[in-house]
C-alpha cells in the first residue's frame, strides 16, 4: 500500500498535467506476464504503483510501452519498434491512428529536406497518399456519425 505525504504531493505541482510514460524491457515473452503464467502478474499489475503516483500528483499516465525479448526480434521488428518508441516519445497522446499519422507526416516533412530530388519526389507521393487517406477516413467517420444520428 502506498501513502503519500501532503508535503510530497504539494511539492510535485510542477508535474501536474505532465505525461508519465514508462518503457519496460523484459527478457521474457510478454505472454509470460499474465495470471497463471510464468511471472504470475500482468504488466498493469506490476506497474500500478507508478500509475497511483501519477494520479495522486495529477499527472497523465500513459499506456506503458512494453519491449519483450528484444534480442530475439528480427531487424524488421526492431525497426517497427524504433518507430513505435519514437512515436511514444513525441506523438500527441492519445496514440490514436490520427495522431500517429500526424506524427508520421511531420517526420516525413523533416526528412524531405535532407533527401535528393528523386527520393524527395517519391516521399511527396507517399506524403500526399497518407494525407488523402486521412481525409477519406475523416469522411467515413462523418458518414458513420450521420447514420448513427439518423438512427436515434
Amino acid at each position: 500500500m502506498m501513502f503519500f505525504t501532503r508535503k510530497f504531493t504539494i511539492s510535485c505541482k510542477s508535474l501536474k498535467d505532465k505525461e508519465l510514460g514508462l518503457v519496460v524491457t523484459t527478457g521474457n515473452s510478454a505472454r509470460d506476464f499474465q495470471a497463471g503464467s510464468l511471472e504470475k502478474f500482468t504488466f498493469s499489475e506490476l506497474l500500478r504503483p507508478f500509475e497511483a503516483i501519477a494520479n495522486k500528483i495529477g499527472m497523465i499516465y500513459l499506456r506503458p510501452l512494453i519491449v519483450d525479448q528484444f534480442q530475439y526480434k528480427s531487424v524488421k521488428e526492431k525497426q517497427r519498434l524504433l518507430v513505435e518508441y519514437l512515436q511514444y516519445l513525441d506523438a500527441t497522446f492519445p496514440f490514436s491512428l490520427r495522431n500517429r499519422e500526424v506524427w508520421l507526416l511531420k517526420q516525413l516533412d523533416l526528412l524531405e529536406s535532407s533527401l535528393d530530388t528523386d527520393t524527395s519526389k517519391i516521399l511527396r507521393v507517399i506524403f500526399h497518399e497518407i494525407s488523402r487517406r486521412q481525409d477519406q477516413l475523416d469522411d467515413l467517420k462523418m458518414s458513420i456519425k450521420e447514420i448513427r444520428d439518423q438512427e436515434e
